[in-house]
C-alpha cells in the first residue's frame, strides 16, 4: 500500500497568507497537490497546523483524504511528517509540500520504485543538495527517526534522514529524464512564484 502525505502546516511567512488555500486557477493550491498524490497513492493524508481548522480543509478535499492537526507545537515540516505518518497504514509514503502544484506522477512512481528495500528515496542534485519534501519514505522507519530528531530539538527533515539506515539518493539527472524542466521541485513561496505558477498553469492547460 502506497501513501501520500501533504504538508500544510507552515507559517507561509514569505507568502503573506495561508498559501495552501490560495487559488491557482479556480482550485486551491493544496487541492492541486492532493490530486497529484491521489494519482499515485492508495491513501492520502494532509497534515495542517495546530491552529488551523480541519473542517476548512475537509470541505475542499475529497472525502477519502484524511486531515490531521500537527501534534506538537513546534513549527517544522518534520512535525507534520511525524503526525501524518503516525496515522498512516501505508508501507511507503511520498511526502509533498502543499505549495508544489506541478509534481510529475512519473517522478513519484520512480521514487517509489527506488525506495524498495530502502528506508527512503531522496532526490539529490549534483552539488549535494537534497529535495526532502519530494521524497518517498518507509513509514515504519521514518517514525522513530523523526521522533528521535525532534527529541534532540532537531527540526530539519534532513535530521530525520540522517537517522535512517538505508537511504537511496536519486540523482536529479534521472528525474530530469521524466521532468525536463524539473517543475516537480517548483514551490510557491511568494506572490511572484504564484504569478509564475499561474502562467505555467495556463500553459499546462
Amino acid at each position: 500500500m502506497k501513501g501520500g502525505l501533504v504538508l500544510a502546516g507552515g507559517k507561509s511567512t514569505r507568502f503573506g497568507s495561508n498559501k495552501a488555500l490560495v487559488r491557482l486557477g479556480e482550485t486551491p493550491l493544496i487541492a492541486h497537490v492532493v490530486d497529484i498524490a491521489l494519482n499515485v497513492a492508495d491513501e492520502v493524508v494532509v497534515a495542517i497546523g495546530r491552529e488551523s481548522s480541519t473542517g476548512v480543509y475537509s470541505k475542499l478535499l475529497p472525502k477519502s483524504v484524511t486531515v490531521v492537526k500537527d501534534r506538537l507545537r513546534a513549527k517544522s515540516p518534520l512535525v507534520g511528517i511525524l503526525t501524518g505518518f503516525q496515522v498512516m497504514k501505508s508501507g511507503y509514503s511520498v511526502v509533498l509540500s502543499c505549495d508544489s502544484p506541478f509534481v510529475k506522477d512519473d517522478v513519484l512512481k520512480l521514487l517509489f520504485k527506488r525506495a524498495v528495500h530502502s528506508d527512503a528515496a531522496v532526490p539529490r542534485r549534483a552539488n549535494g543538495d537534497i529535495e526532502p519534501l519530494q521524497s518517498v519514505y518507509k513509514v515504519k522507519s521514518a517514525i522513530p527517526a523523526a521522533r528521535l530528531a525532534l527529541e534532540h530539538q532537531e527540526f530539519r527533515v534532513a535530521d530525520m534522514i540522517k537517522r535512517l539506515n538505508r537511504v537511496t539518493y536519486v540523482p536529479v539527472r534521472d528525474i530530469k529524464r521524466l521532468d525536463s524542466e524539473l517543475v516537480t521541485f517548483f514551490n510557491v513561496n511568494t506572490q511572484s512564484n504564484l504569478r509564475r505558477a499561474a502562467r505555467q498553469f495556463i500553459t499546462k492547460r
